[in-house]
């Protein structure tokens, strides 16, 4: 993977960013969670919805409950920065609604 072809494909992409760009997790959602894990009960994978493959649905904004969650990824391999990329179409935002 080259750095400079950022970001790599998928919906998420965590890449080491130093000169070696190393990529360290890539996910696009097409056949499930993939790597990651779903955390509760308001989050829903589609094969595809609103012209886009491999969706996540989060809602309601419960925490943990409206969470996915990645596997550990370690960072000990003498990394100085790193960057994440994240692909998401928001479809509608309350003002009590949380994003991160």
């Amino acid at each position: 993977e080259n750095k400079d072809e950022f970001p790599p494909s998928g919906a998420f992409s965590f890449v080491d960013d130093t000169q070696s760009g190393v990529l360290l997790l890539s996910e696009d959602f097409s056949t499930g969670y993939g790597t990651f894990a779903s955390g509760g009960h308001d989050v829903s994978h589609h094969a595809s919805l609103k012209d886009r493959t491999g969706v996540v649905r989060l809602q309601d904004g419960n925490g943990d409950a409206s969470s996915i969650l990645s596997p550990p990824i370690d960072l000990h391999g003498g990394y100085s920065a790193v960057r994440v990329a994240l692909s998401f179409y928001g479809l509608s935002m309350d003002d009590d609604d949380e994003f991160c």
